[in-house]
């Protein structure tokens, strides 16, 4: 019963009573898709009879990344970096807020410190299924609002508009629910990371490792960064020479394991009576 109030805790007051710092994110991130307009009209000045744009290229657009051909010059995709970020940012401080107060009581009242650190891996978890749905939400409701086409499929010519590989993009159409389904678990095993870190470290010391590991990742294209996951210039989907979805969920996975096993094995021995770690 103990266990289930923990859970029932941190996804109350980690989640829902922190509605809203996700709906300004839903807010962001829908003002985020209005280039859309900008790029369909440039767009229509070189392809006649362009169609608008569907649902599935306004949720391609927020993931898109970059994956330059051979001989292009490099450049940060700053939406990807700041999607990736963002969601670092938000599940920055309540762990460490909460352990150095409520959290701690509940601790002694338990004398469980397992369920405390199950409960906040649940909560990490929730936290990176609930943003991922909030981007969706917002890139739909943007799409919505500007007559896209009620489709998520992606039109033939979007790639184009984006730094996709040109010489090694796959032949229309392309599965995006293939490419997204790996994205939540990305989010997933970076909250996970950053939660482990931030007891080991500061919040701030665990963001800013995290988010040079991301980034690090827009640089070389290996999957031992799983950023490149949710990136779908950087997809098998997409692109000949792309991760797989698949083996990025099963990374994913597998990293998120170890990181609540090592995290148990750390929090079981971490001083958490001095007032500040």
């Amino acid at each position: 019963m103990m266990f289930y109030k923990f859970i029932r805790y941190d996804l109350m007051y980690g989640l829902l009573y922190r509605w809203r710092a996700y709906a300004l994110t839903f807010l962001l991130f829908t003002l985020s898709c209005s280039p859309m307009i900008s790029l369909h009209h440039r767009a229509s000045q070189t392809f006649v009879n362009l169609p608008s744009f569907t649902y599935g290229d306004h949720i391609l657009y927020l993931f898109a990344g970059m994956n330059p051909s051979s001989g292009e010059r490099f450049f940060l995709p700053t939406l990807w970096i700041f999607v990736i970020l963002l969601f670092l940012y938000l599940t920055l401080y309540y762990p460490y807020r909460e352990l150095m107060g409520f959290g701690k009581q509940m601790i002694v009242l338990s004398q469980r410190r397992v369920y405390w650190w199950i409960s906040k891996c649940v909560w990490a978890v929730s936290s990176a299924f609930l943003y991922s749905v909030v981007l969706v939400a917002a890139a739909l409701l943007f799409a919505y609002f500007t007559g896209a086409e009620s489709c998520f499929a992606v039109s033939e010519l979007f790639p184009s508009f984006l730094p996709f590989a040109a010489d090694s993009l796959h032949a229309y159409p392309w599965n995006l629910f293939s490419f997204f389904a790996a994205v939540p678990f990305v989010f997933m095993l970076l909250g996970l990371l950053e939660l482990l870190l931030s007891l080991i470290l500061r919040p701030i010391f665990s963001f800013v490792i995290v988010s040079a590991y991301v980034l690090l990742g827009t640089y070389f294209k290996f999957p031992v960064f799983i950023g490149n996951f949710a990136m779908a210039a950087r997809s098998e989907v997409f692109v000949s020479d792309g991760f797989s979805p698949s083996t990025g969920i099963l990374i994913c996975c597998f990293g998120s394991v170890i990181t609540i096993c090592a995290g148990w094995l750390y929090f079981r021995r971490m001083d958490i009576m001095s007032t500040e770690h």
